[in-house]
């Protein structure tokens, strides 16, 4: 069962920043690693969907899709197995299964902010805003401002930082569970499709 507010755009959107940070760089550390952990578990669960999609036993097919260097192109890879397996099957397993593409979609993103941040600490923890966060660093033009409006800021240390999303060790942590719950609906849907017996020919 995928929960339905999996499936709404929104309910993956980077969360507001909390007014405090962690005390410790390492709690941001520790759950940095914990939910890349996660999301490499889904990304095996992924590769063994993979396989079953291309009606194959072989090691090869995990193989293949980890040749593919971006998630996008490794998600776009299985849903082009996807038309052609479920063409013949389980109309409601296609539907489960674009379900699931939709999910992955949306939570990759964060994902990379996860994956390409760094743990910055612009003010004492004592202060709004001071304390430990996940941050965007200042060369990823795409997650950071380009200027900072001087006459707009105020006290809160980050508005001169530019980062376009900041994350305690809590909020990353939540993450992590939340890509531990799709790699189970990957799992799911892998027992539910089941794994081909591939006949070889002899020579």
């Amino acid at each position: 069962m995928i929960p339905p507010e999996y499936l709404v755009r929104t309910f993956w959107d980077a969360p507001a920043r909390e007014p405090h940070g962690d005390s410790s760089v390492d709690a941001v550390y520790r759950a940095v690693g914990h939910s890349l952990s996660q999301w490499e578990l889904l990304e095996v669960s992924l590769s063994s969907l993979f396989g079953i999609l291309v009606q194959s036993t072989s090691p090869a097919a995990k193989r293949a899709y980890g040749a593919i260097v971006s998630a996008a192109g490794r998600i776009d890879a299985l849903d082009r197995a996807a038309e052609v397996y479920f063409s013949e099957r389980d109309e409601t397993q296609h539907e489960y299964y674009n379900n699931l593409s939709k999910i992955v979609r949306y939570a990759s993103p964060r994902r990379n902010e996860i994956a390409h941040g760094i743990a910055e600490c612009y003010a004492d923890i004592s202060v709004l805003g001071g304390g430990y966060y996940l941050t965007a660093p200042a060369y990823n033009s795409r997650k950071h401002n380009l200027s900072i409006d001087l006459e707009t800021a105020s006290d809160d240390p980050f508005d001169f930082s530019g980062t376009k999303y900041a994350y305690t060790s809590g909020q990353i942590l939540e993450f992590g569970r939340l890509f531990g719950v799709v790699k189970q609906i990957t799992a799911n849907l892998c027992r539910r499709s089941g794994r081909p017996t591939v006949q070889i020919e002899p020579l």
